[in-house]
């Protein structure tokens, strides 16, 4: 992610080649994204000063999976990536691929034969935020949470990287095509808030004394 991100987003509208695709762009070029529990940044270091700390996915594509798809390259690490069409349940492949965008050279794109598929990130444990560098204008990125309150649209980005952090829990997100870099917060594991808790009481009992 470039940390010289602009502040002011621009409206690109970006031809697709799948019709069901370009009456979804169509609609979004005509509208803007929706409010709802989530706050959008246009400027990197605002994400990350919002989150704190993140996880990063490189892309960099592992050498058990090179010259493969990589659905589930980065499944022990608890993502799974897919292309689907928006008509379709039919899962596609998603491939490694070269970029001199980037300093690592490396990204995820979808099947090249659908030019404008999206590109579907699924995380086994939610997250409460989501920044991404895409290299490419960023029609449309859905999300989808746990409990519903997110269910679609929630932001466009003409240059590429950006962030969000939701409100709620959220289990998938959808971007337009292609990924270099990915940033996201996990919703702490069980153990994890619960020490937090204890420790919250324990400062309490102390402030107490």
């Amino acid at each position: 992610m470039r940390r010289n991100a602009r502040s002011t987003m621009r409206r690109i509208n970006c031809a697709v080649g799948i019709w069901p695709m370009l009456v979804l762009q169509v609609a979004h070029a005509t509208d803007e994204p929706p409010t709802g529990p989530w706050t959008y940044y246009d400027d990197f270091a605002e994400w990350e000063n919002a989150v704190g700390s993140y996880t990063t996915f490189d892309f960099v594509v592992p050498p058990d999976h090179q010259a493969m798809w990589v659905n589930e390259a980065w499944a022990s690490q608890g993502l799974h990536l897919s292309a689907q069409q928006w008509s379709s349940t039919y899962e596609y492949g998603v491939f490694g691929a070269w970029t001199a965008t980037d300093t690592d050279h490396s990204a995820v794109i979808t099947n090249t034969s659908f030019s404008a598929m999206p590109l579907v990130f699924n995380f086994d444990t939610p997250i409460t935020s989501f920044a991404w560098w895409s290299g490419v204008s960023n029609p449309w990125i859905h999300a989808y949470s746990v409990d519903g309150t997110i269910n679609g649209w929630v932001a466009d980005n003409s240059d590429g990287l950006g962030g969000l952090v939701f409100d709620v829990p959220v289990y998938r997100v959808i971007t337009y095509r292609s990924m270099i870099d990915m940033y996201v917060t996990y919703v702490p594991a069980p153990s994890a808030l619960a020490l937090l808790g204890l420790c919250g009481l324990r400062g309490s009992s102390r402030r107490r004394r």
